[in-house]
């Protein structure tokens, strides 16, 4: 576990300069749930207030990793139904958030100088947006491994991730869903990761022989031309199996600061 100390200082100036490109994960903040996109994590976090006269800094971490599995059991159906996941029962939803819960871990601590215990907790995302009325193409690859080592899908002109995309060709015949998955590649990836452009995520990811294309998103769709993808799909299929799928948004800029006391 990790752990920081956390002080609350003086007033800090920032001057801002010029954009600089920002290489970084695809994250969506759902309150105080991130879905990382990128690296398939979802985190949230807990808080609780030391009582030195009582407990301390120790039992304070461990209600403030208590009121974060609360919040996370309250708050992942909720998460499920704002990502269109509506056509399960409450008990099913909660029976997710019940089994994502024991699968968190503890991934940093921050003590803050007024007693406050602030505790992040990360789990599996596909795990929190699980599908529950789907077939999958299989429950493992079945195809033959190639030398490819991605398909990494450029979207030039996107600027946000969309859920379980699905790729057609321009007159809207469905190339590539969840039912192309293998059930324990979806586990990983779902139907493929998010990336921005350059970022350190997507060089992990693509490896040394990645497949590239272009596309567009239309309609919550991603577009793109069928000849190619079916030649990916004729000499790749394991990739499209295993849902090694990159859909690359262009690299974000922000401004970079210099700050002084």
């Amino acid at each position: 576990m990790k752990m920081m100390m956390g002080f609350r200082s003086g007033l800090v100036l920032a001057a801002f300069a010029s954009q600089a490109v920002q290489a970084q994960p695809v994250t969506e903040q759902i309150d105080r749930v991130e879905l990382n996109w990128s690296t398939m994590r979802i985190r949230f976090y807990g808080e609780a207030t030391a009582d030195f006269a009582q407990k301390g800094f120790g039992d304070a971490e461990r209600a403030a990793t208590e009121e974060g599995l609360l919040y996370a059991l309250g708050s992942i159906p909720r998460v499920r139904s704002e990502k269109g996941l509506k056509n399960s029962s409450d008990a099913k939803q909660d029976t997710i958030a019940h089994e994502l819960t024991k699968q968190t871990y503890v991934v940093n601590t921050t003590y803050f100088s007024d007693g406050k215990v602030r505790v992040d907790l990360e789990g599996n995302l596909p795990k929190a947006l699980e599908l529950l009325e789907v077939t999958f193409k299989s429950d493992e690859p079945q195809a033959s491994v190639s030398a490819g080592t991605s398909v990494l899908v450029q979207l030039p002109q996107t600027r946000a991730p969309l859920f379980l995309p699905v790729v057609t060709s321009p007159e809207g015949e469905i190339l590539y869903a969840p039912s192309e998955v293998a059930q324990s590649a979806f586990k990983k990836n779902m139907t493929g990761r998010w990336f921005y452009d350059k970022s350190p995520e997507l060089k992990s990811f693509s490896g040394a022989l990645p497949l590239t294309l272009e596309a567009k998103a239309e309609a919550g769709k991603i577009v793109v031309d069928k000849e190619e993808w079916l030649k990916i799909k004729a000499e790749h299929p394991r990739l499209l199996e295993e849902a090694k799928v990159g859909f690359v948004l262009p690299a974000v800029a922000k401004a970079t600061s210099k700050a002084r006391l």
